[in-house]
């Protein structure tokens, strides 16, 4: 475990700032990570986007084998391989949302007696991070400061983030590990935030069968809000590497994070000004290269929840319209997905095709959630009753909309 560390800069090398430290307890602040000019990714003009089949095998690609729904009357998770037969099903007590913040399915392929497990947090009977496996329920940690946790594709290690707000600083830190190690856990990064408020939230972890390699974080809006807040602002994209204590930047302060490839070569985000371009952009983070994607003219709340199909030719993400906290409501949401290289869009969902497919008198809501294949997208769609969730599949091969299951998506296994 590396332990808590006090930061400098070191290095820009190649459009990327680098942080790292010496021995030293004081926490990193935001003015550590904000006070060199030359971030990545920055150029207008870009480099060459190349697509990733072309420098890598398509059979390397790791995809899922198993779609996992979160089902509020059982309070159970329970897992659907493509064909729509239950592969999986894991009992979590105490549950206290679906959000993929909040909800994490790690599994360990290098060991297949181990079987998988879903770590999550609970409000009741105390608020507490726990681990479900095998029908075994087991506390990671009592907390109240928990604010999010994150995995990678059959990853057995998760990082999750506590925050706290006090005299006016926000306080945040980070664990990473396998479930059972965190239990007595020191965290390996925390920040002081007198500035913006923002806190830390994982986002994805690289590992090597139970040892952490990164973890890859941006700083989010938490103590700020309300009702009728569409989307967090992100701000920026970091990895910290364990093998040598550095921080390395890869998206700047400019850029408001909404999403990340699960190979960690494409990047979504937008401009953190809401006065700046307000399309929604993507770094191809090996060649530099750079494509914008304008919102429909109709998204005025803007968009988020970018998500990456595994070849990295598509992209899909959610954009929002309208207000939830006027009566009637005028929020609207729609998916778009786009054509990376050519920078087109190629479809757009709207709420009227999924009440269609559902047979469902509304839809209040559609959210892209991810990609079971290189072709079949994941939407998340809510009815007008709270606990009304289905899971729909849009092949972008056909065009076709098809009901997968009932429930909210949690996430996927991939053995």
């Amino acid at each position: 475990m590396i332990r808590k560390k006090k930061f400098y800069f070191i290095a820009t090398l190649a459009g990327i700032l680098i942080v790292t430290g010496g021995c030293g307890q004081k926490p990193l602040t935001v003015a550590d990570l904000s006070n060199v000019d030359q971030m990545a990714l920055t150029s207008e003009s870009g480099g060459t986007f190349l697509e990733k089949d072309q420098n890598s095998e398509s059979e390397n690609i790791l995809m899922p084998t198993s779609l996992c729904a979160m089902d509020k009357v059982s309070n159970s998770i329970i897992c659907y391989a493509t064909t729509g037969k239950i592969s999986a099903e894991f009992q979590a007590p105490g549950i206290d949302s679906s959000d993929p913040t909040r909800i994490q399915i790690i599994e360990n392929l290098a060991d297949s007696t181990q079987s998988p497990m879903v770590v999550y947090h609970a409000w009741k009977p105390d608020q507490a991070l726990l681990y479900s496996e095998n029908g075994n329920v087991r506390a990671i940690k009592e907390t109240g400061t928990f604010l999010a946790v994150a995995g990678g594709p059959a990853s057995p290690v998760i990082a999750y983030s506590e925050a706290a707000y006090a005299n006016g600083i926000s306080y945040s830190r980070m664990f990473a590990g396998i479930p059972k190690s965190l239990v007595e856990a020191e965290p390996f990064f925390d920040l002081e935030d007198k500035t913006t408020s923002l806190a830390l939230l994982p986002v994805s972890v690289e590992s090597t069968g139970e040892k952490v390699k990164k973890v890859w974080f941006t700083q989010t809006t938490w103590v700020m809000g309300g009702e009728d807040l569409v989307y967090p602002f992100n701000r920026g994209l970091n990895v910290f590497d364990f093998a040598t204590g550095q921080i390395i930047q890869i998206l700047d302060y400019s850029r408001n994070f909404k999403g990340l490839s699960p190979d960690h070569s494409l990047a979504g985000s937008m401009d953190f000004n809401l006065a700046g371009n307000q399309s929604v952009k993507i770094d191809n983070l090996l060649t530099g290269g750079q494509v914008y994607f304008s919102l429909d003219s109709a998204s005025d709340r803007g968009a988020g929840n970018v998500v990456f199909n595994y070849d990295g030719k598509l992209a899909a993400w959610q954009e929002a319209s309208g207000s939830r906290v006027v009566e009637p409501s005028t929020f609207e949401t729609r998916i778009q997905l786009g054509e990376i290289s050519k920078g087109e869009i190629i479809h757009d969902i709207q709420t009227g095709e999924l009440e269609a497919v559902l047979g469902w008198q509304a839809v209040s809501y559609i959210n892209s959630v991810g990609w079971f294949n290189n072709h079949l997208l994941v939407i998340e769609v809510r009815g007008s009753s709270r606990d009304a969730a289905a899971l729909v599949l849009f092949d972008t091969k056909t065009g076709k909309l098809t009901k997968f299951c009932e429930g909210s998506s949690v996430g996927f296994l991939y053995q």
